[in-house]
C-alpha cells in the first residue's frame, strides 16, 4: 500500500514539475564524440542504438556513443526525479506527511523513499502514505473489499483497514454462513418460537440477531410463560420471601411482572426488621464505642447481619494514645521516667491505655538515697553528712526539702551583722559589730575599725592618732610605677600613654590620650596610686593640663575617693583648656578615711574628637 502511494505521488509530481522518459531503446540521444574530427556529412543514424552509430558515409566515424548512468552524483539529471541529497525541493511535509521527518531518495534516483517521514496518525485526517486515518476512510467502504455491507474501520497505525465489522451477504435475504437471520429470512423462527405470545419477529441490520420488538406474550391467559415474571394468581412459586422480603404477599400486574406493593421488610430499606442486625442508617442503636473504639462511623454491612467497624478509629491497644487514654503501648503521650518525677529508666504504659508502671523507672527525689549526679543535696532525713556549720552556720539543725538543704532552722555566720563571740564561733567581729573592741585597743585615738572577710581579724588602717604629712609628685617623663589604665577603647592601645603628645605636654613628656590619632570610640581612664594618709585629714591636689574639644559631646573629668567614700567627680570639662593649673581641697572627702585616690576620665562620645594631656601631678597630705 505504501509503495502504491509513493508511485501516486509521484506520478502527481511528474504531472506538476515534468519528467523526462527514462527509456533504455533511447539511449542514442546523447553520444559523446571522443575521436576529435569533425563530421561534415550529412549522414543519416539509421541504428537502433545499439551504443555504436553505423554511418552510410564514405568517411570513416570514429565517434563512440557513451550512456553515463549519472544517479548518485547529487544532482537530478533528467529523467531523474531525485539525486541523493538533491530532492528538488521536496520534503516529507510536501508529500502529505503532517509531522514532517527525514525524506530521502531511491537507489535508482526514480523514486523518494518515504520510511523515515512522519504523518499525522489519529488526526482523522488520511495523509501521506496513511490507507486511512480514524474516521476518514479516503472514501471507501465495506463493498470495496467485497463485501455486502457492514462497517469498515481504521486501524490504529492508520496502515491498513480493519474489515472485521463488514458482512458477506447481509441483506440479500438469505442467511449466509455467521448470519443468525437476513432479512425476511428469519431461519424458520418468530415471536413463538423464540417464547413469546405473538407479534412479528425481525431481524437486525447487520444480520447477528433478531429484532423482538414487535414480539409480544400471552400476559393475561393466567399462565405463567417465558418472558413473564407472572400472569394474574399464578405467581411461578414465587412469594415475597423468594424476591428478598421478609412478608407479605407477592402479587402481579397487568404486564405480568410482580407487584411487590404487598411486600414489607427487606435489607436495604434502612429500617432494622426481621432477622436484620442493622439496616443501612438504621443501625439498631449502636456505634463505634459500643465495639470497643473511640470515634469513627460505624457501617451496616450490605446484607445486613453485621457491622463494619473499618471507619472506625482509636481503640486501647492501637498504638496510638487517643481518646481518653494515657498512653497505648510504645506511645506515651510525651511521658516519660523523668516527667514522671524519676531521674531514668523505662516508663511502661499499663494494658488498660490508663496509666503506667515504673518499675523500671530509677531514682526519684524521696526514695532516700541521696543522688549528687541529679543535683540532690539530701534525700529524706539523710543529709549526706551535712550540718549548719558545714553550710556556714554556727548554730542549729539543717533540714531537707525536695532534695535541697533548708537552712531555715540554722543560724548564726558570718556575715549577718552580729558578732557570734559563743562557740564553735571563731568571729572576732562581723560587719560593724566588733564587741567591745575600738581604735584604742590599736593604739589610736581616733577613726574606725574595719572587719576583714571571714570575721577573723580586724583592719584598724582607719584608726589614727597622730598626723604624718607627706607629698608626691608626678611629672610624667616615663611612665610611672602604680599608675594604671583602663582602655576602654575600640582598638588596643588607644588610651593614655606616656610621651610628647600632640605635642602640648607642658614639660615635654605627660600622660595623655589622642582621639584625634586613634578615631571614635575613646572611654579612656587613668588611675593614680592609693595614697596613704597616715592619719592625716587634709590635702590638696593639682596637675597642669590641656584639653581641646572637639564640642559633640566629648568631654574630660576628675575624681577622687577614699577607702570610706565612692568615686566623686571633681570637676568636668567641656570647652577647650590651655596649660591651666587645676588644683582642689580634698580635705572635706578624707574624714577617717586612711587612703585617697585620684581618677581622670576621658571620653570623645564615639566622634573623630581631640585630646587631653595631664602634666606635674602634685598631692600634699596634712
Amino acid at each position: 500500500m505504501q509503495r502504491f502511494l509513493v508511485i501516486i505521488v509521484i506520478a502527481a509530481i511528474c504531472a506538476t514539475a515534468g519528467c523526462a522518459t527514462l527509456d533504455p531503446s533511447a539511449s542514442g540521444g546523447t553520444d559523446a564524440d571522443t575521436d576529435g574530427d569533425t563530421d561534415s556529412d550529412a549522414d543519416t543514424d539509421t541504428d537502433a542504438d545499439t551504443d555504436a552509430d553505423t554511418d552510410t558515409d564514405t568517411d570513416t566515424d570514429t565517434d563512440t556513443d557513451t550512456d553515463t548512468d549519472l544517479c548518485g552524483n547529487n544532482t537530478i539529471d533528467s529523467p531523474e526525479i531525485c539525486d541523493g541529497t538533491d530532492l528538488d525541493g521536496q520534503e516529507c511535509s510536501n508529500l502529505g506527511f503532517a509531522d514532517g521527518g527525514v525524506l530521502e531518495c531511491g537507489d535508482e534516483c526514480d523514486e523518494f523513499v518515504l520510511d523515515d517521514c512522519v504523518d499525522g496518525c489519529g488526526n482523522n485526517t488520511q495523509e501521506g502514505s496513511e490507507a486511512c486515518d480514524g474516521t476518514d476512510l479516503a472514501g471507501v467502504d465495506c463493498t470495496y473489499f467485497g463485501y455486502t455491507g457492514g462497517v469498515l474501520e481504521c486501524d490504529t497505525d492508520c496502515d491498513d483497514f480493519n474489515t472485521s465489522s463488514c458482512s458477506d451477504g447481509c441483506g440479500n435475504d438469505i442467511v449466509d454462513a455467521g448470519e443468525i437471520c437476513d432479512g425476511t429470512d428469519l431461519n424458520g423462527q418468530d415471536c413463538t418460537t423464540l417464547g413469546f405470545g405473538g407479534g412479528t419477529l425481525g431481524c437486525s441490520p447487520i444480520c447477528d440477531a433478531f429484532d423482538l420488538t414487535a414480539c409480544v406474550n400471552g400476559c393475561g391467559n393466567g399462565i405463567a410463560e417465558a418472558g413473564e415474571d407472572c400472569d394474574g394468581s399464578d405467581l411461578a412459586g414465587q412469594s415475597c420471601i423468594t424476591q428478598g422480603f421478609y412478608a407479605g404477599a407477592l402479587g402481579c400486574d397487568g404486564s405480568c411482572d410482580f407487584d411487590t406493593s404487598g411486600c414489607s421488610g427487606y435489607c436495604g430499606d434502612n429500617t432494622t426488621n426481621g432477622t436484620e442486625t442493622c439496616d443501612g442508617t438504621d443501625l439498631n442503636g449502636q456505634d463505634c464505642t459500643d465495639f470497643g473504639f473511640y470515634g469513627g462511623t460505624l457501617v451496616c454491612n450490605g446484607t445486613c447481619s453485621g457491622y463494619s467497624t473499618a471507619s472506625c478509629s482509636g481503640f486501647c491497644g492501637d498504638g496510638i494514645a487517643n481518646g481518653s487514654e494515657l498512653c497505648d503501648n510504645t506511645d506515651l503521650d510525651g511521658h516519660t521516667c523523668v516527667s514522671e518525677g524519676y531521674y531514668g529508666g523505662t516508663l511502661i504504659c499499663n494494658g488498660g491505655c490508663s496509666g503506667f508502671f515504673y518499675t523500671s523507672c530509677t531514682g526519684y527525689c524521696g526514695d532516700g538515697t541521696v543522688q549528687t549526679a541529679q543535683g540532690e543535696e539530701c534525700d529524706g532525713v539523710n543529709m549526706n553528712g551535712h550540718t549548719c556549720p558545714t553550710e556556714g552556720y554556727y548554730y542549729g539543725t539543717l533540714l531537707c526539702n525536695v532534695c535541697n538543704f533548708n537552712t531555715g532552722a540554722c543560724s548564726g555566720y558570718c556575715g549577718d551583722g552580729v558578732f557570734n563571740a559563743a562557740a564553735p564561733s571563731t568571729e572576732v567581729c562581723d560587719g560593724s559589730d566588733f564587741g567591745t573592741t575600738t581604735c584604742a585597743d590599736y593604739g589610736y585615738t581616733s577613726g574606725y575599725l574595719l572587719c576583714n572577710a571571714g570575721c577573723g581579724s580586724i583592719n584598724s588602717s582607719n584608726c589614727y592618732g597622730t598626723c604624718v604629712s607627706s607629698s608626691y609628685s608626678e611629672g610624667f617623663s616615663t611612665a610611672p610605677a602604680g599608675w594604671t589604665v583602663i582602655d576602654g577603647g575600640g582598638y588596643s592601645g588607644d588610651t593614655w600613654v606616656v610621651g610628647t603628645g600632640a605635642g602640648y605636654c607642658y614639660s615635654g613628656s605627660c600622660a595623655y590620650v589622642d582621639s584625634d590619632y586613634w578615631g571614635p570610640g575613646l572611654e579612656e581612664t587613668l588611675y593614680s596610686p592609693q595614697y596613704n594618709l597616715n592619719g592625716c585629714s587634709a590635702a590638696t591636689v593639682g596637675f597642669i593640663h590641656y584639653y581641646n574639644d572637639v564640642g559633640s559631646g566629648d568631654y574630660a573629668e576628675f575624681a577622687v575617693q577614699t577607702n570610706i567614700t565612692p568615686w566623686t567627680i571633681l570637676q568636668t570639662w567641656t570647652s577647650d583648656i590651655s596649660y591651666a593649673t587645676a588644683s582642689y581641697n580634698i580635705s572635706a572627702y578624707l574624714t577617717g578615711a586612711s587612703w585617697v585616690q585620684f581618677r581622670w576620665y576621658y571620653d570623645d562620645d564615639d566622634t573623630w574628637a581631640w585630646y587631653w594631656h595631664v602634666d606635674n601631678f602634685t598631692l600634699s597630705i596634712y
